[in-house]
């Protein structure tokens, strides 16, 4: 059902294909319910319970960001020394 949807949203656009088939891959990662077996946690007992959406989507917004600043070329870095951060009373 999941390849069929992916088959039907992308059309020509590959790119947008293999994003879909990645979301679906992720989404099998933990165990699976019909038979208590582990699914790609290669050994790792903290993959058991999956990969928390919130995690996901904090990984898509930083990756949107990267491209976009990469993009536009960003702003300049702020320089300041580290005493200039210290709050003094």
């Amino acid at each position: 059902m999941g390849l069929l949807t992916i088959i039907s949203f992308s059309g020509d656009n590959l790119a947008k294909g293999l994003i879909m088939a990645g979301g679906i891959l992720l989404s099998t990662v933990g165990m699976s319910s019909g038979f208590a077996e582990s699914r790609f946690t290669f050994g790792s007992v903290n993959l058991l319970g999956g990969i928390d959406f919130v995690v996901v989507m904090i990984g898509v917004f930083a990756i949107g960001e990267v491209v976009s600043q990469i993009g536009t070329g960003g702003v300049e870095p702020i320089r300041t020394r580290m005493r200039d951060m210290v709050i003094t009373l």
